[in-house]
């Protein structure tokens, strides 16, 4: 028997919401992204000018190393994104990460290994 739409259910105050991601878009040094309905681009050196000031907090599972430094990928993303309000999980974080070019901890069931160009300008000796 046929019972209509298939609708959300609600969530109880307090309780986690759903995460939606719709696009994940790249450009020359960044990418934009929309996280529950708000778009968010994010850059390498926005990461490193919002995160690096700030001390990481212990590592459990998951890391994004930003210029020799690990972080938790869920505060690293708040602190770059400002995204405070929203629910995501550690993975879209990472992914984020990875395709700015920082070196993460391994996603688990991913299809390829995460990517770590250098997180840093290369020196250039004189």
């Amino acid at each position: 028997m046929y019972g209509g739409p298939r609708r959300r259910p609600e969530t109880p105050a307090g309780s986690a919401r759903w995460t939606s991601v719709v696009a994940t878009r790249h450009y020359a040094d960044g990418v934009d992204f929309v996280l529950n309905g708000r778009t968010v681009r994010l850059d390498a050196e926005t990461v490193r000018a919002r995160v690096l000031p700030s001390p990481p907090d212990p590592i459990r599972t998951h890391w994004v190393e930003i210029d020799d430094r690990r972080w938790p990928p869920k505060q690293a993303f708040r602190i770059a994104t400002g995204v405070t309000d929203e629910p995501f999980i550690s993975h879209f974080a990472l992914r984020v990460f990875q395709r700015l070019g920082f070196a993460t901890s391994p996603i688990p069931g991913g299809s390829r290994r995460p990517r770590s160009r250098s997180s840093k300008p290369s020196d250039a000796t004189h």
